[in-house]
């Protein structure tokens, strides 16, 4: 098990860069939180979120991921964020004082 306090979420689409970041932090003794950003219905049952490792999923879209965020970070304090690919990284750079404030 991991000795840290902080929760990683790992945000992403139903892609394989989502799934491999949850099965690192798995195997390195965390239960990470998904935040999937659904393009479609059946990215709610997507082999992403079979991942044994994860501890909570959120499903949100593109348009909510910062409100997402912010509502995930406040329920668990001290997280820290993965993001999966080069959109999620771009969004989360545009909204970095957003998200540091929140």
């Amino acid at each position: 098990m991991n000795s840290l306090n902080a929760q990683p979420i790992v945000i992403g689409f139903v892609h394989y860069n989502t799934l491999g970041l949850l099965r690192s932090l798995g195997e390195a003794g965390f239960r990470p939180i998904l935040v999937l950003v659904c393009e479609h219905d059946s990215d709610l049952n997507s082999f992403v979120t079979k991942s044994k490792y994860i501890g909570k999923r959120y499903f949100t879209s593109e348009s909510k991921l910062v409100e997402t965020l912010i509502k995930t970070k406040s329920e668990n304090l001290g997280s820290m964020l993965f993001p999966s690919g080069d959109l999620i990284a771009e969004i989360l750079d545009k909204e970095y004082d957003t998200l540091k404030s929140s």
